[in-house]
């Protein structure tokens, strides 16, 4: 068994404590209750002579490297990122690997104007309407864990309810697949069978995707950022944004690290 299939073993099990119509009702019954979500495309699209967008992500831990950071405070993690000027936040609500929670989308919320990606291993719908119910403005699909037809109804009940999708791929074969309908494609610089990052699938992949075709989608790279050079890097190769967490978890002064990777955004 591969760590992908411990991490989404322990996803499902969870997910079969959470079934029932009853659980529906309720999570329903919150996202009524709920403000609008707040627009997380807008925040991450670049403007033609801007450096990428900066989503800031908080986690805990991770499943290759374990605990990135002891003193873990989302909220203040969250506030330093807004600070110094992230233009929106990825939060790791996966528990067992990440040790994340749930109520750290609306611990985060109440503390900071920025949309909020929630990170999870999305394998069922009623995630979704958990992520909207607890306070996330977008929700990230995997193309590797999920069949097109999947990835593409679990979108459309995510638009439905008025959140964001980003959809994550890490081969050409991937890419492919969803180029016609979605409309924020993250490439994910790491492996998911070998938690291996390079740097270079980002550029490799975006060489292959004709320019008119690159104009109309947000790009987003994923994973792997940790110099001023990829930065530079992947602007150079078309990312509209770039989602950056470990780098900023192991960093003594995250506003510090924030400045050596985009320079001063404030």
């Amino acid at each position: 068994m591969t760590l992908l299939d411990e991490v989404l073993e322990a996803k499902r099990q969870v997910l079969s404590s959470k079934k029932g119509v009853r659980v529906l009702k309720e999570l329903k019954s919150r996202i009524a209750d709920r403000e609008m979500t707040r627009p997380f495309c807008e925040a991450i699209t670049k403007s033609l002579k801007s450096s990428p967008k900066l989503i800031a992500e908080i986690k805990k831990a991770s499943p290759s490297q374990g605990i990135l950071r002891e003193k873990f405070d989302p909220v203040e993690i969250a506030t330093l990122y807004e600070g110094e000027g992230a233009d929106a936040l990825s939060i790791l609500t996966e528990e067992n690997f990440f040790m994340g929670k749930l109520s750290y989308l609306d611990d985060v919320r109440s503390a900071v104007s920025l949309p909020i990606l929630q990170k999870d291993f999305i394998l069922d719908e009623n995630q979704i309407y958990e992520a909207r119910a607890y306070g996330a403005d977008a929700i990230l699909l995997i193309a590797f864990l999920l069949t097109r037809q999947q990835a593409r109804d679990y979108a459309e009940l995510a638009t439905h309810l008025n959140l964001s999708v980003l959809v994550e791929v890490h081969t050409q074969a991937e890419c492919e697949s969803v180029l016609d309908w979605a409309p924020i494609i993250g490439i994910n610089n790491r492996d998911l069978t070998t938690f291996k990052t390079d740097i270079q699938t980002t550029a490799r992949l975006m060489r292959e995707i004709p320019s008119d075709v690159r104009k109309g989608k947000i790009w987003v790279s994923e994973s792997g950022i940790k110099l001023r050079s990829d930065v530079e890097l992947l602007n150079e190769a078309g990312a509209d944004a770039l989602l950056i967490g470990e780098t900023f978890m192991l960093s003594e002064s995250i506003p510090e690290k924030m400045k050596v990777l985009f320079g001063r955004r404030r």
